[in-house]
């Protein structure tokens, strides 16, 4: 099912009028040492993504993954610097895969510790101060979530309100700020 949710989120993203940019995909073995590396298995739809298009950006939304600087990155969009770099600061643990920003504080992560039998892992936001205050779901997988990204920037470009959840384009109304941290103050009680 996530890998379906994947090649459409793909099929959509080439048939939109979207610019996207990505860089050369990864190969089996440079996935499999990012594995090794990260110690982690990496769910199916995310590694689908890294052989597809290495790393990504479309409309806003920039997602890690393999860089040409391999193993030597120091900067995103390397996944390999993202991870190491939130679980060096203890802001996700050594189970989670840094693979995207908000663009306003949270990370986007997936918990690998919570693989299922399709080898596809949940997706959480973490907040900018870590998971220690707690984390929300976003998705089932990789693939959903990529899906999701891809319709929201389209509903945008079309001038629909893409999300009750993310503020539109770029900039968030007063009143979305005022709900967003209305209903992240759990985070910080």
């Amino acid at each position: 099912m996530s890998n379906l949710a994947f090649d459409d989120g793909v099929r959509r993203l080439r048939e939109s009028s979207m610019e996207f940019f990505g860089s050369k995909g990864a190969t089996d073995e440079q996935i499999e040492q990012i594995e090794l590396n990260l110690n982690v298995n990496i769910p199916m739809s995310y590694k689908k993504f890294l052989t597809f298009f290495g790393n990504l950006v479309f409309e806003g939304r920039e997602i890690y993954g393999w860089t040409a600087s391999g193993f030597d990155a120091k900067s995103v969009p390397s996944v390999l610097f993202a991870t190491k770099s939130l679980r060096e600061r203890g802001i996700i643990s050594e189970t989670m895969i840094h693979f995207m920003d908000s663009g306003f504080g949270p990370s986007f992560v997936i918990d690998c510790s919570k693989m299922n039998n399709d080898r596809e892992a949940p997706i959480y936001e973490v907040p900018a101060g870590g998971i220690s205050y707690g984390c929300d779901k976003r998705a089932d997988s990789f693939g959903e979530f990529f899906l999701k990204k891809v319709n929201e920037a389209i509903l945008e470009l079309s001038g629909a309100d893409a999300s009750n959840d993310e503020p539109e384009g770029g900039n968030p109304s007063a009143e979305w700020i005022k709900n967003y941290w209305k209903n992240r103050s759990n985070d910080f009680s």
